[in-house]
């Protein structure tokens, strides 16, 4: 999902850093643009990368952070307070976050935690319409802050790729975070701007 929004979004309007937790063994490395800056954490864990990520954010001050990993959203949603307030926090949903706690330890907890910090941020873009109502019926998740937009398929590279002759290999997927300048995805940072004439031909040269 997030290469495939790296890869189509407008380039006129977002400068684009993707952070990522860990980009050893990254499954997805060579599919990300070249125009796109790539910040690699080298942390094992999301829990260890969150001081560096706070950091990042401070020295960037990206327009938009957009993060892509559930437990991540979390964390980010609670460590607001220590976060620039000029940047808007986006976060992904891919779960029904209800189900899915059911799997953790101490659910309960986690389901407060949720209730307590979620709304922190500026908006949630859920897959599906079960994951928005699954936010706010369960964890009072304010409905003007959820939005469904599912999932980009990018239908001609699935072709040009089933067409293709590639060989098998096993790929381990590592944390992903995407970022707009100003997104960025930790999480995504993105910056939003206006570009001029001028600015186009300098680029194009």
């Amino acid at each position: 999902m997030i290469v495939t929004l790296l890869r189509y979004i407008d380039r006129s309007f977002f400068h684009l850093r993707l952070a990522v937790v860990d980009m050893r063994k990254a499954a997805y490395e060579d599919d990300v643009p070249e125009d796109v800056e790539c910040v690699d954490l080298q942390c094992s864990r999301v829990r260890y990368a969150l001081p560096r990520i706070i950091r990042l954010i401070w020295q960037t001050r990206p327009d938009v952070v957009f993060s892509t990993l559930g437990h991540l959203n979390l964390a980010l949603a609670m460590l607001r307070p220590l976060l620039p307030n000029c940047v808007r926090y986006f976060g992904r949903e891919s779960t029904i976050v209800s189900e899915n706690l059911k799997g953790y330890r101490h659910p309960r907890l986690w389901a407060w935690a949720y209730r307590r910090f979620y709304s922190r941020f500026d908006m949630v873009v859920c897959q599906s319409g079960a994951m928005r109502e699954d936010l706010i019926d369960q964890f009072a998740f304010p409905p003007g802050k959820a939005v469904v937009i599912h999932n980009p398929v990018d239908i001609e590279r699935i072709r040009r790729l089933a067409a293709a002759t590639i060989s098998t290999q096993q790929c381990v997927s590592r944390h992903r975070i995407p970022m707009a300048r100003r997104i960025w995805s930790p999480l995504g940072a993105c910056r939003t701007r206006r570009v001029r004439s001028a600015d186009r031909s300098a680029g194009a040269m």
